[in-house]
């Protein structure tokens, strides 16, 4: 048996191990990748914790649904997070209109949108009386006719009108549900007319309601509310007619009524015509002229001329019937004698030569103009009236061109401490043009274009006759007040005057200042003139225009209308009504007249011609002027009323503000008064 070896170590060959080094050598990449991803995370998800905001959506409506379009969008309890900028967001709820909008997040951590939803239309259901069907207006704007439901009405607070043909509208407020339901509302509407019972004697005739026909006396029927003329008409019997105020629900009884007989007719024709035609004692109109009288009873006609005998005749007209009467006027004189000095003078009648002035002659009694002329001596002039059974005689003692130059200068040395003369400006127009253009759009028909030749100089006022002045002639005046405010301080214009009371304001004048008076006046009445006087008078209509005149234009300002702000004491609210410009409104500040001289004058340095108050002239007012017209200064000869010139604080449209515009009258007014004017030799 072999002994062990013991104590030696036998060297063997060694076989090294083989090892996969590739998966040690990647182990630790993959380590590191998904450490960094974690890390990643973290870190986004850290700026994310950061850089989000929590938004809450507040809307008007219980549990709506909320949508947010957006990529980072987490609903986290009652909050969004979402991160700051512009999101899409869309909101919905049962009975409301969907909402989309954009939610704009600002950098606040917490912050709160309020967002508010529209409900949907409602539905209304009617329970109508008395009628089928209504016309609707809701908050004013049409919806149509319907007998039932009101569909889609606007949720909220509406005004909603009904009405029906022949009954009251009803306005109603509604407070309307929306959110697609439907309400039930009652209306009853109550009749828009009364009931009328009409009677007549005679009866059958027939009804008008604002010129309808409606039936025949007796008659009861049914009148809608309102103003409404009532008309009965029967062949033979006058028209008989009246206006009543009808009141829903309140009946009316016109039982009755009687019906007269039908007027007969004269058809009255005078040669000459112009004949004033008096019917009773009436003044009805001039010839020619259709005369309606009373049926079979006597009638008393008074046919009146100037220059020619009146006549009185009696009629009695059947009702229906029209009878003529044609009548050829008697002409009427009588004898006036002239004792002229010196003998030479000359006379002449109405503008016409009829020889030597002392001589006796008969004219027609009616007004004439007589002018008596010598060479060397002042012109005189008058106007008078014969009349039958009295011979007037005349007694004329030409002045010298010396004498008169003379006299007039020692009156003015008189009087140059006197207010009234302190007020006169001079002015020697020889001839003006007067009326307005044809193609003036503000043109009225008696602004008739006429030249006139304006003889001699004369003085005007610069401005109106003021209530202290006029009060020292006739100190009981008043003008009045207008609205409670006064028209009768002391430099306010006088008004409330008649053209006479001017007239006898202008002789007063005069003959205080010791001039011969212009206006012949006997037992109060103005029965003519004094051409040749140098007494104060009523400025003519040629006069006026020839100090008011501004290069041809129809206004005192120019050409346009409305006047530029504060150029006179006009009415603020005409002009203001028909001025286009809103924002440019007319004030003059008073509400009534002013003081005189409150405003600039004119260039010609006369005051408030175109405003303030209204001025009577002195001419006679004729509509329309006849082809053979001749013009004079001092105007027609003869008339009824007077022209009134200029605008007023009561009138200023632009055809009363311009210059040419003329009125006329007899009788004050508030808003009229006068100026004063006297020839100068």
């Amino acid at each position: 048996m072999p002994k062990p070896d013991r104590g030696f170590i036998k060297p063997r060959k060694f076989y090294p191990v083989v090892v996969d080094r590739t998966v040690e050598e990647n182990q630790p990449v993959l380590k590191n990748k998904w450490s960094l991803m974690l890390l990643t995370s973290l870190v986004l998800l850290l700026i994310y914790t950061l850089a989000v905001r929590f938004v809450y959506v507040e809307t008007n409506v219980a549990n709506p649904n909320v949508e947010i379009e957006s990529f980072f969008s987490i609903k986290l309890s009652k909050y969004f997070l979402l991160l700051p900028g512009s999101h899409r967001v869309k909101i919905s709820a049962d009975g409301y209109y969907d909402l989309k909008s954009k939610l704009l997040v600002s950098k606040t951590k917490y912050q709160e949108h309020v967002l508010s939803l529209t409900k949907l239309p409602g539905k209304i259901e009617l329970n109508i009386e008395p009628v089928d069907e209504v016309d609707v207006l809701i908050d004013g704007n049409k919806y149509g006719s319907t007998n039932k439901f009101i569909l889609k009405v606007p949720a909220g607070k509406r005004v909603i009108e009904f009405s029906a043909k022949r009954y009251l509208p009803k306005t109603m407020d509604v407070d309307v549900y929306g959110m697609g339901r439907t309400q039930q509302l009652f209306l009853k509407l109550e009749p828009a007319w009364a009931n009328i019972n009409i009677d007549s004697s005679p009866e059958n005739a027939q009804i008008m309601i604002n010129d309808n026909a409606v039936g025949e006396t007796p008659f009861s029927f049914e009148i809608m509310q309102g103003r409404r003329t009532i008309k009965l008409k029967k062949s033979g019997y006058k028209k008989w007619s009246r206006t009543i105020q009808v009141k829903a629900g309140t009946a009316i009884n016109l039982k009755k009524i009687i019906m007269e007989k039908e007027d007969g007719f004269l058809q009255l024709s005078t040669k000459p015509t112009k004949a004033k035609i008096l019917v009773n004692g009436k003044f009805i109109g001039n010839s020619p002229i259709k005369v309606p009288m009373p049926p079979n009873v006597t009638n008393q006609i008074q046919i009146i001329k100037e220059g020619f005998k009146p006549v009185t005749q009696k009629f009695k007209v059947k009702s229906g019937v029209v009878d003529n009467f044609d009548i050829v006027l008697e002409s009427e004189k009588a004898r006036l004698t002239f004792k002229t000095f010196p003998e030479s003078a000359q006379l002449f009648i109405d503008e016409k030569y009829v020889g030597g002035a002392t001589q006796s002659i008969l004219l027609q009694t009616r007004q004439h103009l007589i002018t008596i002329q010598a060479p060397g001596y002042a012109t005189y002039e008058t106007t008078i009236s014969p009349r039958v059974g009295f011979e007037k005689v005349i007694q004329v003692r030409l002045k010298t061109i010396e004498e008169s130059i003379a006299q007039d200068n020692k009156i003015s040395t008189k009087n140059s401490k006197n207010s009234m003369a302190n007020k006169m400006r001079l002015f020697n127009i020889k001839e003006v043009t007067i009326g307005s253009r044809l193609n003036d759009q503000n043109r009225q028909t008696n602004e008739f274009t006429r030249k006139i030749a304006i003889e001699r100089p004369f003085y005007i006022s610069e401005s109106e006759v003021t209530n202290a002045e006029y009060k020292n002639f006739l100190a009981m005046h008043s003008s009045g007040e207008f609205n409670s405010i006064s028209l009768d301080q002391r430099d306010q214009p006088v008004v409330n005057v008649h053209w006479s009371d001017a007239a006898k304001f202008c002789n007063w004048l005069s003959r205080e200042e010791g001039f011969e008076p212009f206006y012949i006046i006997k037992y109060g009445v103005v029965t003519g003139i004094k051409p040749s006087s140098t007494g104060y008078r009523l400025p003519t209509e040629a006069e006026w225009e020839a100090v008011a005149q501004n290069e041809k234009t129809r206004f005192a300002w120019g050409s346009t209308f409305p006047p530029p702000n504060s150029t006179g004491n006009f009415s603020d609210k005409q002009i203001n009504s028909s001025s286009k410009d809103i924002n440019n409104s007319y004030s003059d500040g008073y509400q009534v007249s002013a003081p005189i001289k409150s405003f600039n004058p004119n260039s010609n340095q006369i005051f408030d011609l175109y405003g303030n108050v209204s001025e009577w002239v002195h001419d006679f007012y004729i509509e329309k002027f006849g082809g053979n017209y001749t013009y004079s200064n001092l105007g027609p000869v003869s008339g009824e009323n007077h022209v009134i010139k200029g605008g007023s604080w009561m009138s200023s449209s632009a055809v009363t503000l311009g210059i040419p515009y003329r009125n006329s009258g007899t009788w004050g007014k508030v808003d009229l008064g006068f100026r004063v004017a006297r020839y100068a030799q």
